[in-house]
């Protein structure tokens, strides 16, 4: 009789610490995969965003009141698919004969969140004439939007296991 009890309790050490391993996999595959949706939500997001800016607002004088209702208008989707995103839109005026990219108008759906970008980093991109001819093709200003996302986790010991994959993410389109 001693020994049964003795396999019956290593049985269930056994199927406890199997059970652990399971729940642990299943849960980091379940986030990896809201991670690589919510990492094509952005992108999408960050692309449509700048598109719908661009043809709105890029041939206004004052494109910072158009961007405010761009910004409305995709704020309601950004939070539903996204919750706790911002989405910043940022316009410059670029001039080719001057090799000078010039700040318009900036406009975020959040307080706390600042473009990344600024006339100075275009600057700093050491463009020559040609490419930004090339940029400017089409048009002679440049949109960017950019989409902020935190990701949460439910489980702390999922941090330690896929590390950089979970976090801040960020996406940059130019139109």
């Amino acid at each position: 009789m001693a020994g049964k009890s003795h396999s019956t309790g290593s049985v269930l050490v056994e199927f406890l610490l199997l059970f652990m391993v399971v729940v642990v996999v299943t849960f980091s595959g379940i986030h990896l995969a809201l991670n690589l949706k919510a990492g094509e939500i952005l992108s999408t997001l960050s692309r449509e965003s700048a598109k719908l800016a661009a043809a709105r607002c890029a041939g206004l004088n004052d494109p910072a009141p158009c961007i405010d209702v761009v910004l409305a208008d995709l704020d309601i989707s950004a939070q539903t698919l996204l919750p706790g995103s911002a989405i910043v839109i940022s316009v410059y005026e670029v001039d080719v004969a001057a090799n000078v990219v010039a700040f318009i108008a900036s406009r975020s759906t959040s307080p706390h969140v600042t473009s990344r970008y600024n006339a100075n980093r275009f600057a700093a991109l050491t463009l020559s004439r040609a490419d930004l001819a090339y940029l400017t093709s089409f048009r002679k200003r440049l949109v960017l939007s950019e989409v902020f996302f935190s990701r949460k986790v439910s489980m702390p010991i999922l941090n330690y296991i896929m590390g950089d994959a979970i976090g801040d993410s960020y996406e940059l389109s130019i139109y």
